[in-house]
């Protein structure tokens, strides 16, 4: 039962049970849009709504209350459709649902809950390929702990440095804002850069929101184990793959500016930057599909494939030529950005990489050589 549910995939989800306060949430979404929508027609407002320039990423659901309409038969609907929900939460007991677990399944999940909560088994994705494997959790620890513990790749740190490095990614994004190179509203919503005068309605205060979702929180670091690198008969129970360490950036201090960099400005350079380069396996194989009707007969007869690949790929490449090629790639498809604005993005992202911290086993780490393997969420 349990190598049945695992064979569904990480990403399979049991039968849902129905929560009452989501879907209360989102009937107040569905009623605000109502409101939001009747006020602009009715105000008179033509075009697209002010849609936030935040990634998908970074965009939370704002459960705030609108403003009632000027129309009274829309406020009058708005309420009904909440009051309605509201009796059929109350009065209506929820309703069985058919499980899409068979009975051994139901027993194979609570036998790996059960392993996991023991200790004795970890449930992790295979770096390439998407299998799932089933681990010894001492293998995670040992794997990672032999990339941590190797010093020309990262230093243990004395203490918790996410507060002083979110300080000055909020410094820069302050400089940046002041300075005209990115929008208030931007500062406003990656970094929480307040927009509210100061008392004698001089200049903006320019100060830090106390709102959450803005704080970093605890990034961490794991292995992802590299099963293709093992031969067909090494893959057996107790096999131990190598593995590449991954830093899970998704709460770190500059997790919010780096998405909305590579999504605003990062992304697109990239592909026009490359526009010549092939960009993966799949990109590879389709060139290759399309040379027989694009090349001629003499050029493909003396066309030789070969393939290479790099040992440790990220813990080779330096940051200062990956600073160096981002600088060349703004000069050559960005020659409309101004040189303060290409210094701002150079330093965002070598905070970026002053950011590449992580925490295990209750020890602080940061990677002195090399990129990090990162996940932004």
């Amino acid at each position: 039962g349990a190598l049945a549910l695992l064979g569904k995939g990480l990403g399979y989800i049991p039968t849902p049970t129905r929560d009452n306060i989501d879907l209360r949430l989102d009937m107040k979404l569905v009623t605000n849009k109502i409101l939001n929508y009747s006020n602009r027609v009715l105000s008179g407002e033509t075009g697209l709504p002010n849609i936030s320039n935040l990634p998908a990423k970074l965009r939370r659901k704002n459960y705030s209350t609108a403003k009632p309409s000027n129309e009274q038969a829309v406020n009058t609907a708005v309420d009904t459709m909440r009051r309605e929900l509201d009796i059929k939460l109350k009065t209506a007991g929820s309703p069985p649902k058919p499980t899409n677990l068979s009975s051994s399944e139901i027993k194979g999940l609570k036998w790996l809950e059960q392993r996991i909560k023991d200790g004795t088994i970890a449930i992790t994705k295979a770096d390439k390929g998407g299998a799932t494997l089933i681990i010894d959790p001492d293998l995670i620890k040992q794997r990672t702990l032999e990339k941590l513990e190797n010093q020309e790749l990262y230093e243990k740190l004395d203490c918790d440095p996410t507060q002083q490095l979110y300080e000055k990614l909020f410094k820069h994004w302050v400089q940046g804002k002041e300075e005209g190179l990115i929008l208030a509203r931007d500062a406003k919503e990656v970094m929480g850069v307040s927009d509210n005068t100061r008392a004698d309605q001089t200049e903006p205060t320019n100060r830090p929101s106390t709102l959450p979702h803005y704080r970093p929180g605890q990034p961490y670091f794991y292995p992802a184990f590299k099963i293709h690198k093992l031969k067909k008969e090494e893959l057996i129970p107790g096999a131990k793959p190598p593995a590449r360490l991954i830093t899970a950036l998704h709460e770190g201090a500059s997790r919010r500016p780096d998405v909305f960099l590579a999504d605003k400005y990062l992304r697109q350079l990239e592909r026009d930057f490359c526009e010549d380069l092939l960009i993966d396996n799949r990109d590879a194989l389709v060139w290759l599909d399309n040379i027989n009707n694009t090349l001629d007969t003499e050029l493909k007869s003396n066309i030789k494939a070969f393939t290479f690949d790099y040992k440790a790929l990220y813990d080779s490449l330096s940051p200062h030529l990956t600073l160096q090629a981002l600088k060349v790639a703004m000069e050559e498809k960005r020659p409309e950005w101004s040189a303060k604005f290409k210094e701002w993005l150079i330093r965002s992202v070598e905070l970026s990489y002053e950011s590449s911290i992580g925490k295990f086993n209750g020890e602080w780490y940061r990677q002195k050589r090399g990129v990090p393997t990162a996940t932004l969420r």
